[in-house]
């Protein structure tokens, strides 16, 4: 007796049930085996859970019935596991996607990190959003360009990520975080709290604490959805330099960016401007700028990125990536199921996802409505447009919502 056998075994008719006990009896199969099949069958999103039903001693049984894609399975003989379909895919040939600008800014003081940013952004076109920390410099400039602005005081990186959040909610295209430094700052400060408070005076031990925060950010800026460029400050300091003249005079020059170690791994191009405003292309994973002297960079550049950008084919959504990255890490499915899934479910995001359907489910005001939407559950889990843990995860919310209703009633009753 194998799960295909069980799943055999069902009525393929819409509508019809069937339950451990009954099966057992028609088929002359143990319901000790049966029942731990049917789980497996369930979890597959080939049955699903329709109800409960009293057996003959009396005692509650699951209800199941065949769903569309385990009718499809006994067309087809089987169902091919994931990790074979896994196997099957193997290496495919390589393609240029679509993307999103990563772009860090960074240089001296005086250099025009806020200015060029704000060129290079209008650039690459659509609505300019910055996230201010220098006290409104930017806002100096929005008599030559069209954005909006929030000026920043909480700078720590639960600050950062909010206000990454909230220009992304405002669908804006383009985003400038001007400065990262502050971030930076403020972590190192936190960080030597830390190891005072806890770690008896040892940051190295308190970094435990600072790196995730400093990840927390980084996959902030990785997940907005539009353009970002950032502006780095640069560690300044004074070197002295000889004129045609054999004369000495002091001069600038931007060192280290004031930034983690490695920050530059996150973005596609780094983008060092000197006190001259000349910009020094020392990173561009386009390929076109690598190496470049670029003298006052600004809107050609930015739509000369923009046009590299968009040649290619459609990327996926970050929010699409980070959703099956979930559903792989906390629902135990295999990789390409949860990629597949997730997509789906971003096709039909207004009206099936996870936290729409738990929005509604808090919203609820009568048992009937949660009647409806658990019903409505189980037809997407059966689809497998819910993943199995998510299913779980909304029919515990709408027996919560159901005794906290029951409860009301008694009290007003």
């Amino acid at each position: 007796m194998t799960d295909h056998d069980i799943l055999k075994a069902f009525p393929l008719r819409r509508g019809d049930g069937m339950t451990a006990s009954i099966m057992a009896r028609n088929m002359r199969w143990p319901a000790a085996d049966i029942e731990p099949a049917m789980a497996r069958l369930a979890k597959a999103g080939l049955i699903v859970f329709t109800g409960t039903s009293p057996d003959v001693a009396g005692n509650v049984e699951t209800v199941y019935q065949i769903t569309d894609k385990g009718r499809d399975s006994l067309k087809r003989g089987g169902e091919v596991s994931e990790k074979g379909k896994e196997k099957a895919m193997g290496f495919k040939k390589a393609t240029k996607a679509q993307a999103k600008l990563r772009a860090a800014v960074f240089g001296p003081s005086g250099a025009g990190k806020t200015f060029t940013s704000l060129r290079v952004a209008r650039g690459l076109g659509g609505k300019i959003a910055v996230i201010d920390t220098e006290r409104g410099s930017a806002s100096k400039y929005s008599d030559r360009f069209d954005f909006d602005v929030l000026e920043l005081e909480d700078q720590s990186v639960e600050g950062y990520c909010e206000a990454i959040k909230m220009a992304k909610e405002g669908g804006y295209n383009v985003l400038i975080i001007d400065s990262l430094s502050h971030a930076w700052q403020t972590l190192l400060e936190e960080v030597e709290k830390l190891a005072k408070a806890k770690y008896r005076g040892n940051t190295w031990s308190a970094w435990s604490e600072g790196t995730p925060l400093q990840r927390k950010l980084v996959q902030a800026i990785l997940g907005f959805p539009g353009h970002i460029l950032a502006t780095i400050r640069a560690k300044t300091e004074w070197t002295t330099v000889e004129n045609s003249k054999g004369q000495k005079k002091p001069q600038r020059v931007g060192l280290a960016p004031e930034q983690g170690k490695g920050i530059e791994y996150e973005f596609d191009l780094l983008l060092e401007i000197s006190t001259e405003h000349i910009g020094n292309v020392i990173k561009d994973r386009t390929g076109k700028f690598q190496d470049k002297l670029i003298e006052k960079p600004g809107e050609d550049f930015g739509k000369a990125l923009a046009e590299w950008l968009s040649d290619g084919t459609p990327a996926k959504s970050y929010e699409v990536e980070e959703r099956a990255a979930i559903m792989e890490h906390d629902g135990g499915l295999p990789k390409a199921k949860a990629e597949r899934m997730a997509e789906r479910q971003e096709s039909t995001k207004a009206t099936v996802n996870h936290g729409t359907i738990a929005e509604y489910i808090a919203a609820a005001t009568a048992p009937r409505t949660l009647v409806k939407i658990r019903e409505r559950v189980e037809v997407l889990a059966s689809e497998g447009t819910l993943a199995d843990f998510e299913r779980a995860d909304l029919l515990e919310k709408i027996e919560t919502a159901m005794d906290a209703m029951r409860q009301q009633e008694g009290v007003t009753a």
